[in-house]
């Protein structure tokens, strides 16, 4: 059995899909358990995006956050892949979670 090295990207995507996994939201990089908005430095979060779980994968990682944020936006509509594109993308009315953890997925078994 093949095991991901500890500062690799697809290690970094791994996390990533964990954070999503406990909690997703819009409209907020990451959101307490009542809800509201939180800090990204907040040890409070219960909800992220999918931007912060990205910036906090590679940070955790010592991965590139704009290696990863390229990745995942490769299998993103073209519309998408503009600086802010992972943001809008998550935040679009009617994206679900599932929609989510599907792209981190087809971004994972690209590498």
């Amino acid at each position: 059995m093949s095991t991901l090295v500890e500062s690799s990207p697809p290690a970094a995507l791994v996390d990533a899909m964990g954070w999503i996994r406990r909690g997703w939201t819009q409209g907020a990089y990451c959101r307490n358990k009542a809800n509201t908005a939180v800090l990204t430095t907040s040890n409070d979060i219960a909800r992220v995006d999918l931007a912060w779980a990205l910036w906090r994968a590679a940070r955790d990682r010592e991965v590139s956050e704009e290696l990863l944020r390229r990745l995942v936006q490769e299998e993103l509509p073209p519309a998408y892949q503009d600086c802010w594109g992972l943001e809008r993308w998550n935040d679009k009315p009617g994206r679900t979670r599932t929609e989510i953890m599907l792209v981190l997925e087809r971004t994972l078994s690209r590498l």
